[in-house]
């Protein structure tokens, strides 16, 4: 009995571990989720950061979220939110139960950043803007979002897995603040948010490389047809401008904050392209290999400023961000020359022209030599039949070259 006594302390211990391996500070970095349109929820592709969990009780959250969905209009937005979380530990023995703890997100700024098709820009613009605590007049609201999380696994201890249940619940019917929307706070601060068959958590994974800050991208404004014709990284920048009225004056004065900003020479920065939607740039960064983490860590950078607040450059606001590494390849040279395939085409032809005058010239020598033989001794001139002459195909006997028939 006393054995047994004595082995309960290490039970305890032992189905405890897993619970204290993890802790708030684990929800510090990048999260993201895919999720799939189902139910009248837009496809929705979610990058969600921690910051300074660890500085203060209540830390920052950035939250970058591009929708799709798939009625005839094939509508598309994206939207960057920021604000403040309170996080809340919890036991964490059991989900949703008794999870790894409570958040609670209030959104003090939503930026809006595009959308299709253009006719529904203003009302993406309008629902942007009733998701932030403080409207455009200054005005503050309560516009919260209160959540349970846990870890993934059995053990709640996977910390690079993160199920994440809030209310208010998804709502295909709220627009762009239909997937983990932002809402009225409710009565109490950390409200029990419990898993039912139709609250679902949304499962994030944890994101390492930062590759989900791309979300927000719109690909479709980059696809200028329009090549650098030297190797380096092309460089994409959609500021929030007029492109009627952006001069060259503006693009110079853009493309000195960016030489300031990348640390780069502004002779390497090469300008390839100004393009609408509002307005892009397209930049060829020279003078770096493949790969350098000297300027992608500052394009990185920039990035990740633009998802956490507003950045300018050339006094406009920069919407988009993206950059990719540009390999150039040369097209042949021009050459006065022949090509080497050409010339052989030509030679064979030649040849084969040869031939056939050489073969119809013996031909011809061969049927006036059997012309001369058929006419020697018979004292009459050789006479060509026609070759319309009726005659028995089935009589062999007739010769058309001899006059007997005749």
């Amino acid at each position: 009995m006393r054995g047994l006594l004595a082995c309960v302390p290490c039970l305890l211990l032992c189905t405890m571990a897993p619970v204290a391996a993890v802790s708030t500070d684990d929800l510090e970095g990048y999260w993201e989720i895919n999720r799939p349109a189902s139910g009248g929820l837009p496809a929705a592709d979610i990058c969600l950061r921690f910051n300074k969990l660890t500085a203060s009780a209540e830390a920052k959250f950035v939250e970058s979220r591009k929708l799709a969905w798939t009625d005839p209009d094939s509508k598309s937005a994206t939207i960057t939110l920021s604000g403040t979380v309170k996080v809340k530990a919890l036991e964490g023995t059991a989900y949703p139960e008794y999870p790894n703890g409570e958040l609670n997100f209030t959104s003090t700024r939503a930026q809006f950043r595009y959308g299709e098709p253009t006719s529904e820009i203003q009302t993406f613009q309008t629902q942007a803007a009733t998701m932030s605590s403080v409207d455009a007049n200054g005005t503050q609201r309560d516009y919260q979002r209160v959540c349970l999380y846990a870890f993934g696994g059995e053990e709640m201890d996977d910390i690079d897995i993160l199920r994440i249940t809030c209310l208010p619940t998804n709502d295909p019917h709220a627009g762009i603040n239909a997937v983990l929307g932002f809402g009225a706070p409710p009565q109490a601060d950390y409200p029990m948010v419990i898993e039912t068959s139709t609250v679902k958590p949304e499962v994030f994974q944890r994101d390492k490389t930062k590759r989900c800050l791309r979300h927000g991208i719109k690909q479709g404004h980059f696809g200028n047809c329009i090549l650098p014709s030297m190797t380096g990284y092309r460089l994409w920048i959609e500021l929030a401008a007029t492109f009627s009225t952006f001069s060259t004056s503006d693009l110079n004065r853009v493309l000195k904050d960016v030489s300031e900003y990348l640390k780069v020479p502004l002779g390497q920065l090469n300008h390839i392209t100004t393009s609408p939607g509002s307005v892009v740039l397209q930049i060829l960064v020279s003078g770096y290999p493949e790969g350098s983490q000297e300027l992608e860590s500052r394009l990185d950078q920039m990035i990740s400023e633009i998802q956490e607040g507003v950045l300018t450059l050339g006094g406009y606001v920069v919407l988009i961000v993206y950059y990719i590494w540009y390999n150039y390849i040369p097209p042949p040279k021009a050459s006065d020359s022949l090509p080497a395939w050409s010339v052989i085409i030509m030679i064979l032809s030649t040849l084969v022209f040869l031939c056939w005058m050489g073969y119809t010239l013996q031909c011809r020598t061969m049927v006036l030599k059997m012309e001369k033989e058929y006419t020697e001794g018979k004292g009459k001139k050789y006479q060509r039949v026609s070759e319309q002459r009726a005659h028995d195909k089935h009589d062999y006997s007739y010769n058309p070259v001899s006059t007997e028939h005749r």
